[in-house]
């Protein structure tokens, strides 16, 4: 298996052609020769870009827009004044990717959300299966640190 940026594609060499050839469903592309191993790891041969980003500005525009200005998480207003431990504070807004860039090193606009810091700072690099399971533990763990909500 070759990944190619952050795309993953079959890839093997092919006996018949002496070559490398990518594989789908089952057979190489440069000939139809059939392809019998599974891959046992990955080799990396294009790298994505390793610089962790923010959206543009006309992506922030859309991403508050279609989220009406809420944490993706937690749905509280973001700018609104929330408190924690009787403390009041500001929530700020941070553009966090939800499949984290530590493990995709996925700039791409479809893989940012507008989160308050608290669920930001909270989920940190941790993944989750779906949004659900992120806004129950985050929530969990919110509440956990005295944050109102």
């Amino acid at each position: 298996m070759s990944l190619f940026g952050n795309v993953s594609l079959q890839r093997a060499f092919c006996k018949t052609c002496k070559d490398y050839s990518f594989i789908r469903e089952g057979k190489f592309l440069c000939c139809g020769a059939r392809f019998g191993d599974t891959p046992k790891s990955f080799v990396r041969v294009s790298e994505p870009a390793a610089k962790r980003k923010t959206p543009t500005t006309n992506e922030k525009r859309r991403i508050l827009s279609e989220q009406d200005g809420r944490c993706f998480y937690c749905g509280v207003r973001l700018g609104s004044i929330r408190t924690r431990n009787g403390k009041a504070f500001m929530v700020k807004i941070h553009w966090d990717h939800k499949m984290p860039f530590a493990y995709s090193q996925n700039n791409h606009a479809g893989n940012f959300v507008a989160a308050c810091h608290v669920c930001n700072g909270i989920k940190s690099s941790h993944i989750f299966s779906t949004v659900k399971e992120a806004q129950i533990e985050l929530s969990s763990r919110r509440r956990e640190k005295g944050y109102d909500f």
